[in-house]
Order: C-alpha cells, then sequence, then structure tokens
C-alpha cells in the first residue's frame, strides 16, 4: 500500500498533489491528515489487503473454471439433475462444485 492509498481511503475526494514525498494539500474543505494517521492507514489497509488473500486466491480459481463451463451452464446442471452431459463435462462440474464447497 502507498500513501496515495491512504489519502485516498482517510480522505476520498480531497484535493492533493504528492511530489515524491512532499504531499501538498490543496482541499478547502477537508483537513490534511497528519503523517502518523497516514502512516497507521498504509498498515491498515494492508492488513486488510493481506487478510483477504485467501478469498482472492479462491475467486481466481473460480474465474479459471468459468473458461470450461460458464455459470449459466452450471447453474442449468445444478438445477436439472436428470440433465445428461458428457462424462467429461460431468467431471469439470464435479471438480467446480467441489470448488466452491471450499469458499472461505
Amino acid at each position: 500500500m502507498t500513501r496515495d492509498d491512504a489519502l485516498n481511503s482517510l480522505r476520498p475526494n480531497a484535493e492533493w498533489v504528492l511530489r515524491g514525498d512532499e504531499l501538498e494539500w490543496h482541499d478547502k474543505i477537508q483537513t490534511q491528515p497528519i503523517d502518523a494517521d497516514i502512516q497507521a492507514e498504509i498498515i491498515r489497509l494492508q492488513t486488510e489487503w493481506d487478510s483477504n488473500k485467501t478469498m482472492r486466491d479462491w475467486k481466481e480459481k473460480i474465474a479459471e473454471t468459468d473458461v470450461g463451463m460458464p455459470r449459466y451452464l452450471e447453474d442449468l446442471i445444478t438445477d436439472n439433475p436428470n440433465f445428461i452431459i458428457h462424462e467429461n463435462m460431468k467431471t469439470r462440474y464435479d471438480e467446480k462444485i467441489a470448488l466452491r464447497g471450499e469458499h472461505p
């Protein structure tokens, strides 16, 4: 996470410019956060990002399965248990359903 991320999080839509390490505050409505608050927000944002890694990884795996079986086809098979599909497609479907069961 960067100072930009922290500033945008602490003061959404504020007007400011960061030139290297120098912060120029131009906003007339919101006050400029102090450096300690900016550093604390960087740490908080990084901690939040790190804690969501498992979910991001799972979503990436799910997205990869959509290439071979779009969600609408998965729903069609789920909603119609007697639906006849090719063995390879059934294997892919079973794998996708198992992956959905791993939802963090």
